[in-house]
């Protein structure tokens, strides 16, 4: 085996032993010779007898693809043409022999070269073919493991160059246009490939990314600044009231300053009168020390009172907030009841969010789904009912499964239903959460098999699509608690006759998004295509949509 194996692919070989090319073969380890005239294979089988390198000799006719044809063999080999390409007959040169033949593909060559471990140089001496095969093998290999291209040309006199269009085609993969050979009317020039120009070029892009990187930190300097000042413009207002705090604390402590003063010439007089009496001036001091340990207390007691305040001050604004948003909630509930007669849902707290909901309902409204599919259930599975009630209208209401494994919560969520009248329109299933085994790790996940079966049994033929709510079960399960979603229905349902749209409530939390993550990594082994839209939302919400082959 060849660490770093050097092949030469040559096209059309009538000129191997003259090499007006000049071609040094044992810079090769491998020569593959490839002409459709059988005098031209036996000459080449010749010249190949002295060779070190290993060689292989085909006698084909070479076109883009396999096709059935005529090749003319012409007095000159060299004009030689085959009515598969999209070659012309030279007005100056005779045919001589026709065949009926099968020619080989660019593939076929292709597959005679281990691409991963060899440096390919290629020497096509059939016009028609040089620029179409320069650019099945720059878009087969990685453009640095093809050294070089040798192509041939006619002048103007015979057919159109085609030169230009090799130097555009090259030029743009990094190769540069060397010596040109010629034979007459017929030249083949060489293109060799620029490690530079292809350094540059990367190096380019890695500048232009870095500068799209910078923009981006620049965009989040500024954001990070305006958010800064909102923070300074918090801190003054604390200051203020801090120094309000103190200033009162100041009016407190004056009598208590003033009566010290009045008591300071008082001991004074003391000690004056009788300079014997320690005690009285031990016990005058200790009241002096007292008052400066009290006022000291006090600074110490307001100071934390202040900051006690100020973290109370901040929870009383969240829960004002929260309090707020779930009054309005309520207030247009009760509006709605009275108004429609719809008896309400309340979408805070744990339930979904009323910006999921809006897009749950938008999705279902288009019509376009053939059933859903929920983990997790809730207030989204009484929104849900209601909407598919609402389009069912005289047809047969979509097929709705709900899953949820507490026994406390289902009975919550099935007084819910009743509630709203939407019971017929949902298959409300308690399911215990049981070991699942998955390429990513173990997992308890709702024993839900046996009923995704029964629901895959409802759809006859292709072309259906299912709506997928993905929130249960609870984060603190397992990690990835909602991983198992995509492969049990993949396993159980299929992407054959099914598109599917995982809508992933909570998107917001990292474990969700890496969740997503390894759900993309099991699709694209899997052969299928998918999109991930993530849409804005309270706690973060995506569309992660798998569509079927078919």
């Amino acid at each position: 085996m060849y660490e770093n194996k050097k092949v030469l692919v040559w096209l059309g070989c009538g000129n191997v032993a003259s090499n007006f090319l000049n071609i040094k073969f044992n810079e090769f380890d491998e020569v593959i010779f490839v002409d459709g005239l059988k005098h031209v294979c036996w000459e080449v089988e010749c010249f190949a007898q002295g060779l070190e390198c290993s060689t292989t000799i085909l006698n084909n006719v070479v076109a883009e693809f396999p096709v059935d044809g005529t090749f003319y063999e012409t007095l000159d080999g060299k004009y030689s043409y085959f009515a598969g390409q999209e070659s012309k007959k030279f007005p100056h040169v005779e045919t001589v022999n026709t065949h009926k033949v099968k020619s080989i593909g660019f593939t076929e060559i292709l597959n005679l070269i281990e691409l991963t471990t060899s440096y390919v140089s290629v020497i096509c001496e059939i016009p028609s073919l040089s620029n179409r095969f320069c650019q099945f093998m720059l878009d087969s290999c990685d453009t640095d493991l093809v050294e070089s291209f040798y192509l041939s040309e006619w002048s103007e006199t015979s057919i159109v160059s085609l030169a230009s269009e090799n130097d555009s085609l090259l030029r743009a993969h990094h190769f540069i246009r060397g010596a040109t050979s010629r034979d007459g009317d017929y030249c083949v020039t060489k293109y060799h490939f620029s490690k530079y120009e292809f350094n540059l070029f990367n190096k380019n892009e890695e500048i232009r990314r870095l500068r799209e990187s910078n923009q981006k930190l620049s965009e989040l300097l500024e954001k990070n600044r305006n958010e800064q000042q909102l923070l300074f413009g918090t801190v003054k207002e604390l200051e203020e009231i801090i120094n309000k705090k103190f200033l009162a604390l100041n009016e407190k402590t004056a009598p208590l300053m003033a009566s010290l003063s009045e008591l300071l010439p008082i001991t004074q007089k003391i000690n004056d009168i009788s300079g014997s009496s320690d005690n009285l001036t031990k016990t005058l001091e200790s009241i002096v020390e007292g008052v400066a340990a009290n006022e000291n207390a006090i600074k110490n007691h307001v100071s934390s009172e202040i900051q006690t305040k100020v973290g109370s001050l901040q929870t009383i604004i969240t829960k004002s907030h929260t309090n707020t948003c779930k009054q309005i909630e309520d207030f247009f509930s009760v509006r709605d009841y009275i108004d429609n007669g719809n008896k309400p849902l309340s979408f805070h707290g744990w339930p979904i969010s009323p910006d999921v909901s809006l897009s749950i309902v938008s999705l279902l409204s288009s019509g376009s789904y053939s059933g859903v599919l929920e983990f997790g259930s809730g207030t989204s599975t009484a929104l849900i009912g209601r909407v598919l009630k609402r389009i069912a209208s005289d047809s047969v209401p979509i097929p709705f499964y709900s899953f949820d494994h507490n026994a406390h919560y289902f009975e919550k969520t099935k007084e819910l239903l009743t509630l709203h009248e939407v019971s017929d329109y949902v298959d409300l299933n308690c399911c215990e959460l049981i070991k699942e085994e998955h390429s990513e790790g173990v997992f308890q996940y709702y024993a839900c098999r046996d009923h995704l079966h029964k629901f895959a049994e409802k759809f006859k033929g292709s072309g259906h699509r299912l709506l997928v709510l993905v929130d249960g079960p609870p984060g603190a399960t397992n990690l990835h608690a909602r991983y198992p979603a995509l492969p049990v229905i993949m396993e159980e349902i299929g992407f054959d006759n099914f598109s599917v749209d995982f809508l992933v409530d909570d998107y917001g939390r990292r474990e969700e998004k890496e969740v997503v993550e390894k759900w993309k990594k099991d699709v694209e082994q899997a052969g299928f295509e998918f999109t991930n839209e993530i849409i804005a939302s309270e706690k973060g919400f995506c569309i992660f949509r798998v569509s079927s082959n078919l």
